[in-house]
């Protein structure tokens, strides 16, 4: 009985020690996916920061879509995933009111002169001074994401200039 009992318990701390090597390797996989996932969102911000230049650029969220889409949002903190959330909708909804300007734009730039292309001229200068407001506080709001250490904490900087230049 007492080989039963060792063959038995050899199984069971067999078994035991494979479940705990696997769910260690899964946790350090999600981690490291985490830590990727930031590190490119985080990338992805900048270029965007970048891009506002009153110019009414296309933003890119390519990292987002695809992290929402492949269900990355579950290894961050409720809090990464609320401020990433609001700052890309806040993303997308300056991207969209550039594209607007920008239609106005070429609307003014099509019609001939008259009180056509005078009206196109005051609805465009117009969505262009709020474009330009609205990106100005986008870039403050991003600005100051990308230097909140806290919110990055899993990611080390070896390149601190890098905040500098948002600060």
């Amino acid at each position: 009985m007492s080989d039963r009992g060792s063959v038995f318990f050899g199984a069971f701390m067999g078994v035991l020690l494979g479940f705990l090597a696997d769910r260690a390797i899964e946790w350090t996989r999600d981690r490291d996916r985490r830590i990727k996932f930031l590190f490119d969102t985080r990338s992805e911000i900048i270029d965007n920061c970048d891009r506002l230049q009153g110019r009414g650029l296309r933003m890119i969220t390519n990292v987002w879509d695809s992290g929402v889409s492949i269900g990355l949002l579950q290894n961050l903190s409720s809090e990464q995933v609320r401020r990433l959330s609001r700052t890309y909708h806040r993303i997308k909804a300056n991207h969209a009111e550039a594209v607007i300007c920008r239609e106005a734009g070429e609307l003014y730039r099509s019609k001939p002169k008259g009180p056509e292309k005078d009206q196109a001229h005051v609805r465009w200068v117009g969505l262009s001074m709020e474009l330009e407001k609205r990106e100005n506080n986008l870039k403050k709001a991003l600005s100051s994401l990308i230097t909140d250490k806290e919110f990055w904490k899993p990611l080390s900087f070896s390149d601190k200039s890098t905040d500098s230049h948002y600060t």
